[in-house]
Protein backbone atom coordinates (compact mmCIF):
# COMPACT_ATOMS: atom_id res chain seq x y z
CA UNK A 1 0.00 0.00 0.00
CA UNK A 2 0.93 3.27 -0.64
CA UNK A 3 0.28 7.11 0.58
CA UNK A 4 -1.92 8.58 -1.86
CA UNK A 5 -4.49 11.15 -1.50
CA UNK A 6 -6.98 9.04 -0.73
CA UNK A 7 -5.12 8.86 2.56
CA UNK A 8 -6.91 11.60 3.71
CA UNK A 9 -10.13 10.10 3.89
CA UNK A 10 -8.90 6.60 5.96
CA UNK A 11 -9.72 6.83 9.68
CA UNK A 12 -7.92 8.75 11.81
CA UNK A 13 -4.60 7.15 13.18
CA UNK A 14 -4.90 5.01 16.82
CA UNK A 15 -2.39 4.11 18.32
CA UNK A 16 -0.60 0.27 17.76
CA UNK A 17 2.02 -2.08 18.93
CA UNK A 18 3.78 -4.55 17.56
CA UNK A 19 4.17 -5.06 14.05
CA UNK A 20 6.07 -3.19 11.24
CA UNK A 21 5.12 -0.57 8.71
CA UNK A 22 2.68 -1.42 5.84
CA UNK A 23 3.40 1.41 3.55
CA UNK A 24 5.62 1.25 0.53
CA UNK A 25 8.37 3.81 1.06
CA UNK A 26 9.26 5.78 -1.79
CA UNK A 27 12.94 7.86 -2.06
CA UNK A 28 10.96 11.07 -0.90
CA UNK A 29 7.98 9.71 1.70
CA UNK A 30 10.65 7.59 3.42
CA UNK A 31 9.88 5.41 6.90
CA UNK A 32 11.00 6.48 10.53
CA UNK A 33 13.69 3.38 10.22
CA UNK A 34 15.20 2.76 6.59
CA UNK A 35 14.06 -1.16 5.44
CA UNK A 36 17.26 -0.22 2.50
CA UNK A 37 19.02 -3.16 3.04
CA UNK A 38 16.81 -5.76 4.50
CA UNK A 39 13.32 -6.77 6.32
CA UNK A 40 10.89 -4.53 6.95
CA UNK A 41 12.36 -2.50 10.34
CA UNK A 42 10.15 0.35 10.48
CA UNK A 43 8.10 -0.34 13.77
CA UNK A 44 4.40 0.30 13.55
CA UNK A 45 3.24 3.08 16.39
CA UNK A 46 -0.45 3.50 15.09
CA UNK A 47 -2.76 2.07 12.44
CA UNK A 48 -5.53 3.41 9.88
CA UNK A 49 -8.45 1.54 8.80
CA UNK A 50 -8.49 2.42 4.80
CA UNK A 51 -11.51 3.16 2.58
CA UNK A 52 -11.79 -0.21 1.43
CA UNK A 53 -11.90 -1.97 5.21
CA UNK A 54 -7.79 -2.73 5.39
CA UNK A 55 -5.97 -2.46 8.65
CA UNK A 56 -2.64 -0.64 7.63
CA UNK A 57 0.01 -0.62 9.87
CA UNK A 58 2.16 2.80 10.14
CA UNK A 59 5.60 3.69 11.01
CA UNK A 60 6.38 7.16 12.87
CA UNK A 61 6.84 8.98 9.83
CA UNK A 62 4.02 7.40 7.31
CA UNK A 63 1.54 8.51 10.35
CA UNK A 64 2.86 12.08 10.21
CA UNK A 65 2.22 11.56 6.43
CA UNK A 66 -1.63 10.75 6.93
CA UNK A 67 -2.30 13.04 9.38
CA UNK A 68 -1.24 15.64 7.32
CA UNK A 69 -3.20 14.61 4.18
CA UNK A 70 -6.06 14.66 7.00
CA UNK A 71 -5.49 18.00 8.07
CA UNK A 72 -5.12 19.10 4.58
CA UNK A 73 -8.66 17.39 3.63
CA UNK A 74 -9.93 19.01 6.75
CA UNK A 75 -8.56 22.95 5.87
CA UNK A 76 -10.82 22.33 2.70
CA UNK A 77 -6.81 22.58 0.73
CA UNK A 78 -8.13 21.31 -3.05
CA UNK A 79 -4.78 21.98 -4.94
CA UNK A 80 -2.76 18.38 -5.62
CA UNK A 81 0.23 17.81 -3.44
CA UNK A 82 3.11 16.27 -4.74
CA UNK A 83 5.51 13.87 -2.81
CA UNK A 84 8.13 16.40 -2.39
CA UNK A 85 5.56 18.85 -0.54
CA UNK A 86 3.94 16.38 1.75
CA UNK A 87 7.58 15.21 3.10
CA UNK A 88 8.34 18.89 3.56
CA UNK A 89 4.69 19.45 4.88
CA UNK A 90 5.60 16.15 7.13
CA UNK A 91 8.83 17.68 8.56
CA UNK A 92 6.79 20.72 9.98
CA UNK A 93 4.06 18.65 11.25
CA UNK A 94 6.22 16.08 13.42
CA UNK A 95 8.13 19.25 14.91
CA UNK A 96 6.34 19.98 17.94
CA UNK A 97 7.35 23.87 17.53
CA UNK A 98 8.06 24.33 14.63
CA UNK A 99 10.25 22.97 12.06
CA UNK A 100 14.07 24.82 12.49
CA UNK A 101 16.16 23.69 9.33
CA UNK A 102 19.07 21.85 10.64
CA UNK A 103 22.62 22.39 9.80
CA UNK A 104 23.52 19.74 6.70
CA UNK A 105 25.86 17.77 8.99
CA UNK A 106 23.28 17.26 11.72
CA UNK A 107 20.81 16.28 9.12
CA UNK A 108 20.39 12.47 9.44
CA UNK A 109 19.48 12.14 5.56
CA UNK A 110 21.18 13.63 2.45
CA UNK A 111 21.94 17.25 1.75
CA UNK A 112 19.67 16.78 -1.38
CA UNK A 113 17.08 15.76 0.74
CA UNK A 114 17.49 18.50 2.78
CA UNK A 115 17.74 21.27 0.04
CA UNK A 116 14.36 20.13 -1.64
CA UNK A 117 12.71 19.92 1.87
CA UNK A 118 13.89 23.78 1.89
CA UNK A 119 12.97 24.32 -1.50
CA UNK A 120 9.46 22.95 -1.09
CA UNK A 121 9.23 24.79 2.33
CA UNK A 122 9.25 28.20 0.37
CA UNK A 123 7.00 27.07 -2.17
CA UNK A 124 4.73 25.98 0.40
CA UNK A 125 5.27 29.39 1.83
CA UNK A 126 3.57 30.86 -0.91
CA UNK A 127 0.50 29.25 -1.30
CA UNK A 128 0.06 30.28 2.31
CA UNK A 129 -0.01 26.57 4.04
CA UNK A 130 3.84 27.45 5.77
CA UNK A 131 4.27 30.62 7.56
CA UNK A 132 7.73 31.20 8.70
CA UNK A 133 8.55 33.27 11.88
CA UNK A 134 11.98 33.68 12.49
CA UNK A 135 14.26 30.66 11.60
CA UNK A 136 10.74 28.41 12.17
CA UNK A 137 8.43 26.78 9.62
CA UNK A 138 4.45 26.67 10.96
CA UNK A 139 1.73 25.75 9.98
CA UNK A 140 -0.20 27.98 9.13
CA UNK A 141 -2.95 27.61 11.65
CA UNK A 142 0.20 27.87 14.80
CA UNK A 143 0.10 30.06 17.42
CA UNK A 144 2.35 33.39 17.18
CA UNK A 145 3.38 32.91 20.35
CA UNK A 146 4.09 29.45 21.31
CA UNK A 147 4.33 27.98 17.54
CA UNK A 148 1.77 24.65 18.75
CA UNK A 149 -1.42 24.01 16.79
CA UNK A 150 -2.75 23.63 20.27
CA UNK A 151 -1.82 26.46 22.74
CA UNK A 152 -0.05 25.01 25.86
CA UNK A 153 -2.07 26.64 29.33
CA UNK A 154 0.79 28.97 29.51
CA UNK A 155 0.72 30.34 25.85
CA UNK A 156 0.28 34.26 27.32
CA UNK A 157 -2.33 33.97 24.18
CA UNK A 158 -4.38 31.09 25.24
CA UNK A 159 -5.99 30.34 21.58
CA UNK A 160 -8.00 27.37 20.79
CA UNK A 161 -8.70 26.12 17.52
CA UNK A 162 -12.00 28.08 17.20
CA UNK A 163 -9.37 31.56 17.11
CA UNK A 164 -7.55 30.16 14.03
CA UNK A 165 -9.96 31.47 10.77
CA UNK A 166 -9.74 28.74 7.72
CA UNK A 167 -8.31 30.32 4.88
CA UNK A 168 -10.32 31.83 1.92
CA UNK A 169 -9.61 29.76 -1.30
CA UNK A 170 -7.54 31.44 -3.68
CA UNK A 171 -8.43 31.98 -7.35
CA UNK A 172 -6.74 29.92 -9.96
CA UNK A 173 -4.68 32.38 -12.41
Amino acid sequence: MRIAKQSALWTEPTAATGGVCGIAATHTLTHSRSNRFGPKLASAVASCVTTRGQVVQLCGYCKSYVETLQWLARIGYRADVGTGQLAALAYVWRAEDGFVMPAIRDFAASHQTLGMVAHHLNKLIGVGLVKRSGNRYLLRDACPACYRRTCSAECQLRMSADDFVPRRPQPNM
